[in-house]
């Protein structure tokens, strides 16, 4: 069975937000030919075709300027469409849940590994939220920073009664 034009528009984002690109940046049109349209029948890519030139159409997508290597730019209009943000409550939940199992007061989470994990787990818009988000649970007494002796949050009593409600 076929593929529809929604099925292969989410492929085609997909090559976007497998690298978590932001706006201006580019997924190679070589990458596009060997990652899907290699892989599709014929009607597919007659499909496939149509609907990148919708995107082009619609300005959520830009070709790469000349005399470069040649892609597919994700604009601003096409960023803001392709990631959905989770609610702050959801994303308070991702670092409430970095404590091990079976946590306890005064547990800690190494800040610069957190970030790291961060980046590879949400995508970009997400992640330009977890200063505020971080700062939201500081502010709630569920977490302090600390700076020294090594950067990290630390798990507060408020925090714990929130983990184990």
């Amino acid at each position: 069975m076929s593929k529809n034009k929604d099925q292969l528009r989410e492929m085609f984002w997909d090559l976007f937000r497998s690298t978590k690109c932001r706006t201006g940046h580019m997924v190679p049109y070589r990458t596009y030919q060997s990652s899907i349209y290699d892989h599709l029948n014929p009607i597919e890519q007659d499909s496939i075709r149509q609907v990148i030139q919708e995107l082009f159409e619609e300005g959520k997508i830009a070709w790469t300027p000349e005399g470069g290597l040649q892609g597919f730019v994700l604009t601003e209009l096409g960023y803001d469409m392709i990631y959905k943000v989770r609610s702050n409550s959801q994303l308070e939940d991702e670092i409430m849940n970095r404590f091990p199992q079976n946590c306890k007061v005064g547990d800690i989470i190494r800040v610069p590994s957190l970030w790291i994990d961060l980046k590879k787990e949400l995508n970009p818009k997400e992640y330009d939220k977890m200063v505020d988000i971080i700062n939201g649970l500081i502010d709630k007494a569920y977490i302090s920073y600390e700076k020294t002796p090594f950067e990290c949050l630390r798990l507060e009593q408020t925090g714990f009664e929130y983990i184990y409600r």
